[in-house]
Parts: C-alpha cells; structure tokens; sequence
C-alpha cells in the first residue's frame, strides 16, 4: 500500500478515534503481510500534476498502476479517476 494509505488513517483515526487509532496503526505496520510501498518521484509529479485537490487518489491511483494491481475503493469518484488511467477498480459484493 502506498504511505499516502498510512497518512489518511492516521488523519482519519486522529479525529474519529484517536485512542484506538495508534493501536490500529501499529499493528497494520506490524503486520506481515502488510507491504508498505513508498512512491517513486515520477509517481508524485503525476499526482501534483492532478492538483492538490485529488493529491492524495493520485498517489493511490498511481502506485496501483505501477505496481499493476487493481484498486479497492468505496469513493465512486475515485473509482472513475482510477478508470480513466487504466487502473481495475475491485468491486464490492453487493454492488
């Protein structure tokens, strides 16, 4: 997962539950199977050339084409950015 991932839970878990939230962080990162992709330049000029408005989908987007793997994402948005650059979206069950 790219470190953009990390960045937005710990925003998220900063404000919605930050007692529980160093617990969740810590074991993701202790987690074996868990693989912590750090971005290459190329993929954050891509992602500043999305603007700093989608800066962060960017990074993900990206770093899913890169690497060539498909995206999960409940953000329908970011499903169809993802589309847009060749980038499979996974999707949910009930859908």
């Amino acid at each position: 997962m790219p470190t953009v991932v990390i960045h937005e839970l710990v925003w998220f878990f900063k404000k919605a539950a930050p007692e529980e939230g160093v617990g969740v962080l810590k074991a993701l990162l202790e987690y074996e199977k868990a693989v912590i992709h750090c971005e290459y330049a190329t993929t954050l000029r891509g992602a500043v050339g999305a603007g700093l408005t989608h800066y962060n989908d960017a990074v993900v987007i990206l770093t899913a084409k890169k690497l060539g793997i498909p995206l999960v994402t409940f953000d329908t948005r970011m499903a169809k950015r993802a589309k847009a650059h060749g980038v499979s979206v996974l999707r949910r069950l009930d859908d």
